[in-house]
């Protein structure tokens, strides 16, 4: 059996976000719970929010970035003479890409 969240479920939009925004929200958390009762039990709350924020860092990290890209155009240019030298962003928009769940391999 394969378990999907829903779509528009909280930890699916997370996980789509930046992973700093699910640290936002982890904080947040932590913070209003924190009000009521002692670090335990607030750490508890947040720790879902903390490992959505990793899980999105750790998908995050492997999307084509225009750094790495320029990066790869100058290992080419030192042995390849360029006429004009092309810029990432000139080649590379990430709406080109499919989604993330078409792009793993499991």
């Amino acid at each position: 059996m394969k378990l999907t969240l829903p779509e528009n479920s909280l930890f699916a939009i997370l996980l789509r976000s930046r992973w700093w925004v699910s640290l936002l929200v982890a904080l947040g958390a932590f913070a209003a719970v924190r009000l009521f009762l002692n670090e335990g039990y607030a750490f508890f709350a947040a720790l879902p929010f903390i490992v959505i924020a990793v899980m999105a860092l750790w998908k995050q990290r492997r999307v084509p970035s225009g750094a790495r890209l320029d990066a790869a155009i100058d290992q080419i240019g030192l042995t390849f003479n360029f006429k004009a030298k092309p810029k990432a962003g000139d080649i590379f928009d990430p709406s080109f890409l499919p989604p993330n769940a078409d792009r793993l391999m499991n």
